[in-house]
């Protein structure tokens, strides 16, 4: 088998033929997920995505995503052309990307950090964390030496 990958695509071929291989099948999905999945749950659910969820964004369609019934909520995606795992989505990734969405303060994509509403919040920051240096160095400045002749100026 030759797997040829031309942008974000891969196809694979007969080694022997020459031709296309077609895609896999639902249970030779099921058969290489569960062969590589570790943990203590049973596969629950294998489907043939056209479009992708939020968490998945990023790759292209189609995948297949097999969820299994753990603590965790295991997701994996996989690559209907070669079977690959794509992506492994657990609860703590979807927690983590919750907050990194927070974080970074883009609701729609969660990958732009350098979105105008951040720029903004930052800009703001430094500008009242250094008018509060300077009115900090207003009320604490150091008192001026008075010279020990009370007649002769400064």
């Amino acid at each position: 088998m030759y797997l040829v990958a031309d942008d974000d695509q891969h196809y694979r071929y007969s080694a022997t033929t020459g031709k296309p291989v077609s895609n896999l099948t639902e249970h030779q999905i099921r058969q290489l997920a569960t062969a590589q999945y570790l943990g203590q749950g049973q596969l629950q659910k294998v489907q043939l995505l056209q479009q992708l969820p939020q968490e998945v964004k990023n790759l292209t369609a189609p995948l297949w995503i097999v969820q299994f019934n753990d603590a965790n909520n295991t997701s994996f995606y996989l690559d209907p052309a070669t079977g690959l795992v794509q992506r492994v989505r657990t609860n703590g990734w979807r927690v983590f990307d919750f907050f990194w969405m927070l974080h970074i303060m883009d609701y729609q994509d969660r990958s732009n950090f350098n979105n105008p509403l951040l720029i903004a919040t930052a800009a703001a920051s430094l500008l009242f964390t250094l008018s509060g240096l300077a009115l900090l160095w207003q009320r604490f400045k150091p008192a001026r030496r008075r010279s020990r002749l009370a007649g002769l100026p400064d």
